[in-house]
């Protein structure tokens, strides 16, 4: 067989093109810190809190960050003859309906949130899993409208940690801490610029970690604790408060005693204080205390006092000096009015200066249009007052309105406009049907004609008539509540006596039924025979049919005949090709032997290559006959088996089964076989479509290790160049290239390719390859590849700056 040469032809370079750019991606770490306590809440606890004083500290910690750079390298792949898998993502967007209570995450801590107070209530049993983010708050959709946070059950509450519960409630004025809860992890109540007041009940155990409570802006912060307690005091006093931008002073959580005077926890005991003021914003000064024991400050923490102005504008206290104070500048502390009219004009009676103007109106008269007034100014006729007046009503029907009251509609007689009229309930007990099974009862009033407060559900107490017939089928009688107004009927089926049957023909008898309510039928059915033994029949009949008695209780009775039904009592025996034979006998005792034709099925089975065997076996008797036929042959279509040739498959009923190969063979020269429509010559080569790079904090870079180009032609490829091109204001510059000496910002990149490297400066480069860069037909080829970049003062993401071209070619053969 000839097999046509296709490889004669030049197939055109097929040029993949790389499309490089960086990417940048933040890192960062998160940290948590761990930390109990007694104060109870129940669901109908009620607190009123109050902050007399609210005092700011300046914030004199820098905050640092550091950034983490990730650079990365993407390729687009732009190539003809070149098949591409595309993969769509689709994303669903499920719309799910917000509520304002559940459980968090799975465990026993329920969360409710009153829309209409702002409180955000906490109660239940047990710990919960720790948030990892504010995103794990299942209250985020009202981050926005919580004003308050409580937490009822604390002593069955048992929640580790508070990291990121209340992160970004932005409305949050007041919140408790549970003294079940030892720790205020990371950034627990942070972002919550409103809030004015913590109330925390440990008497030790308690932890907070940096950054719990930090906000943005310099805010002042009440923190309520109890005093006792020196461990508590111990973490509160040595708290970063101003690493949070937090202004703290502190009060007695139970409102018993100032911590301005009293105990000191450092010396366990009741010393007086030295007080020293410090300035802390333009309207109040720290007042810290020094104990006359031990002389350590913040013995009980730091309250907040207002300035004391002298006549020079300083504070006698803390020296603030405040300009609106000192009398040398005129602040038109007394004036005096010019009016023209009823508008007046208002001067400094120090230095003459216009403070302002208004208007003010002196007597009214009025002016009446049907049930309305108006009220006008004497002097300019402005309108001042106005409001409505009815005289006589007409009344509607009185209308339940409360527990204790009931209305009616009155209308104006004279403009016809609409009011109510209120009057007290007149009460007395009555029960009305509520349902099938039960009626209520509780206080009603007759004038509005409606229950007043809660109603008691009570089953029926019934009351019974007597039976009467009502269908085929049932009697009822009624059934009324001896209390309400319900009245219903009671159905119940018929509680039957039945007389004898008696025959009344050859296929039925009947009987009379009825029920104690008056019902009566007669009921018909079919006999219920009982058969007697076959007996064979006397006479000419004796070898067709035997006969039997057939009765019935009833009385009915007769004889039955039929032909003999006969069984084998052997088995079937052969007697020659056509017939077999067998012994019967019926089940009234009659014998015979029953000929019959033999019943043949047929199998063939493979015997050799060009014959089958021909089997038919007698499905009765078990008789076979052999004998032998050529196989018929049925072909199938022909199919691809190689590079070089194509197979069908042949066979035969019997299960043999061959297979015919043939050489492709392409007579009209299109390049496919003309029996299989194999395709004999293609080039197909696929490429990455993404090569990243990563550059870390240290500036060490990171590749991707299963780029590669894989050769899915008919034949071997080779790589024969790799051209690349800078974008976006990059420069090429030799992948051995000194980075460190470049300034920030210059843009500068070298490139490292399986050995090939670039090795010259500018905007374009073809590379030198180190050898022969082939690609086995069904193998692939690694792309080794790094890069170097000089430094960049922001983050780069998504910049294109390479564009690598390879040319691609039949290998030589």
């Amino acid at each position: 067989m000839k097999i046509k040469n296709l490889f004669s032809r030049r197939v055109t370079s097929l040029l993949l093109v790389f499309l490089l750019a960086f990417t940048m991606l933040p890192t960062g770490a998160l940290a948590a810190e761990v930390t109990d306590e007694s104060h109870v809440h129940t669901a109908e606890c009620s607190h009123e809190e109050s902050v007399d004083t609210l005092v700011a500290a300046e914030n004199e910690t820098a905050a640092s960050e550091t950034v983490a750079d990730t650079y990365g390298i993407t390729s687009d792949t732009e190539a003809s003859e070149v098949t591409e898998n595309t993969t769509e993502v689709i994303t669903e967007t499920e719309t799910v309906e917000e509520v304002t209570s559940g459980y968090i995450k799975e465990s026993s801590v329920e969360w409710s949130f009153d829309s209409t107070t702002g409180r955000l209530t906490f109660s239940g049993s047990g710990n919960c899993p720790e948030f990892t983010s504010a995103e794990d708050q299942p209250w985020i959709a009202y981050r926005d409208q919580i004003t308050e946070v409580w937490f009822y059950d604390m002593e069955a509450l048992s929640i580790s940690n508070l990291a990121y519960w209340f992160d970004g409630c932005s409305a949050l004025t007041m919140a408790e801490i549970p003294y079940t809860t030892p720790v205020v992890g990371m950034r627990a109540f942070a972002n919550c610029p409103s809030l004015k007041t913590v109330l925390i009940y440990h008497d030790g155990g308690l932890s907070i970690s940096a950054g719990a409570f930090s906000v943005d802006d310099l805010t002042i912060l009440e923190v309520r604790y109890i005093p006792s307690s020196s461990a508590t005091a111990s973490v509160l006093s040595s708290y970063d408060w101003g690493g949070d931008n937090r202004a703290v002073y502190f009060e007695d959580v139970y409102g018993l005693s100032l911590l301005a005077s009293g105990h000191c926890h450092y010396c366990g005991g009741t010393y007086s204080y030295t007080l020293d003021y410090e300035y802390w914003t333009e309207t109040t000064h720290a007042i810290r205390h020094w104990c006359s024991n031990c002389g350590l400050d913040q013995c009980e923490g730091v309250n907040a006092g207002s300035h004391t102005y002298s006549n020079s504008g300083t504070c006698t206290l803390c020296g603030y000096y405040n300009s609106a104070y000192d009398n040398s500048v005129c602040y038109h502390n007394s004036s005096y009015y010019s009016w023209s009219g009823c508008t007046y004009y208002e001067y400094c009676s120090n230095c003459g200066e216009y403070l302002s103007s208004g208007v003010s109106h002196g007597s009214t008269y009025t002016e009446w249009s049907g049930c309305d007034w108006y009220d006008y100014c004497r002097d300019c006729d402005q309108l001042m007052d106005s409001g409505t007046s009815h005289g006589t009503y007409s009344y509607g029907s009185w209308q339940y309105y409360s527990s204790t009251r009931h209305r009616r509609s009155a209308t104006c007689n004279d403009c016809g406009e609409t009011s109510y009229s209120y009057g007290s309930h007149s009460k007395t007990t009555k029960y009305t049907n509520y349902s099938d099974t039960q009626h209520q009862y509780g206080s009603y009033c007759s004038t509005c004609s409606s229950y007043v407060g809660s109603t008691t559900k009570q089953n029926h107490t019934y009351s019974y008539g007597s039976w009467s017939n009502y269908s085929s089928t049932q009697h009822r009688r009624t059934k009324s509540c001896t209390k309400c107004d319900y009245s219903t009927f009671e159905y119940a089926s018929h509680s039957l006596s039945y007389g004898s049957w008696t025959s009344i023909g050859d296929s039925q008898h009947s009987r009379t039924i009825s029920c104690s309510c008056g019902y009566s039928t007669t009921e018909y059915a079919e006999h219920s025979l009982t058969y007697g033994d076959w007996e064979i029949n006397e006479g000419a009949d004796y070898s067709n049919t035997h006969k039997r008695t057939v009765s019935c209780s009833c009385g009915y009775s007769k004889t039955e005949y039929e032909a003999h039904s006969c069984y084998g009592v052997s088995d079937w025996e052969y007697v020659d090709a056509t017939y077999h034979k067998r012994s019967e006998e019926c089940e009234c005792g009659y014998p015979r032997t029953l000929y019959s034709y033999h019943s043949y099925s047929t199998e063939k089975e493979n015997y050799s290559d060009v014959q089958h065997k021909v089997i038919k076996t007698c499905s009765t008797c078990g008789h076979q006959e052999e004998s032998f036929e050529s196989h018929n042959l049925s072909y199938g279509g022909w199919d691809i088996a190689s590079d070089t040739q194509h197979h069908r498959e042949a066979s035969c009923v019997c299960g043999y089964c061959s297979e015919d190969y043939e050489d492709h063979a392409d007579y009209n020269g299109d390049g496919y076989c003309d029996t299989c429509s194999y395709l004999m010559t293609f080039f197909s080569v696929t490429v990455p479509a993404n090569m990243n790079l990563a550059v870390a904090n240290d500036g060490y870079v990171y590749s991707a290790t299963n780029a590669a180009v894989v050769n899915n032609s008919s034949h071997a490829v080779e790589i024969t160049s790799v051209m690349i091109t800078a974008g976006n204001g990059w420069t090429i510059v030799p992948y051995d290239y000194n980075m460190a000496d470049e300034k920030v910002d210059s843009k500068l990149i070298g490139f490292y390719l399986n050995g090939a490297e670039t090795t010259q400066t500018g905007t374009n480069e073809t590379l030198a390859l180190p050898d022969n860069w082939t690609i086995d037909r069904d193998d692939s080829f690694d792309l080794d590849y790094d890069a170097v970049i000089s430094a960049t003062s922001e983050i780069i993401q998504n910049e294109q700056v390479l564009t690598l071209v390879f040319v691609i070619n039949w290998a030589p053969r």
